[in-house]
């Protein structure tokens, strides 16, 4: 039984490690400045798709746990974006 909750216990800290890698490292080593444009009436699935394809994120799930986890889902604002692909 300690056993297995010791192996609970590393993966739960594993997962989230992962996860931290996953939200907080750069998508790219090079400087690269992408336009980024969210339409008016998007959803965090339609933004979260579309960042996904610009390259401006790694993986798209967990940036919607990331999102949801800290209240962003409905937040996102229309208009036009400059970001850096390795920040």
């Amino acid at each position: 039984m300690k056993k297995l909750f010791f192996l609970i216990i590393a993966v739960a800290i594993t997962a989230i490690f992962y996860f931290y890698w996953l939200i907080s490292s750069p998508v790219s080593a090079q400087k690269a400045p992408v336009y980024f444009m969210i339409e008016m009436g998007e959803t965090l699935e339609e933004v979260t798709k579309n960042l996904n394809q610009a390259g401006l994120i790694k993986n798209r799930l967990a940036f919607i746990a990331y999102a949801k986890i800290l209240g962003w889902h409905g937040l996102f604002i229309a208009g036009n974006y400059l970001f850096d692909k390795n920040n």
